[in-house]
């Protein structure tokens, strides 16, 4: 911010006024969040896990497909 200032004892109000607001402003933090809607928020969140759970699958030497057929076959969704 810039503040003009005038040296003329006729405007000393006007820029007291000024210091007081440029003070003012100084002090203003503003702290930006991300508005996320919550559907998306818990869908990205899903798909983070899945993806971390096959990595780990990977690590362990198992494919998802090996994974379904040792819980008994049971068709899982595909996400």
């Amino acid at each position: 911010m810039i503040a003009a200032l005038s040296p003329a004892d006729i405007s000393y109000e006007e820029t007291l006024s000024t210091l007081r607001y440029a003070d003012r402003t100084k002090q203003i933090r503003c702290n930006a969040i991300i508005n996320e809607d919550p559907n998306a928020r818990l869908i990205r969140e899903l798909k983070e896990e899945v993806a971390r759970l096959r990595e780990l699958l990977f690590t362990q030497g198992l494919s998802a497909e090996t994974f379904v057929s040792m819980l008994g076959g049971q068709d899982l969704p595909r996400v």
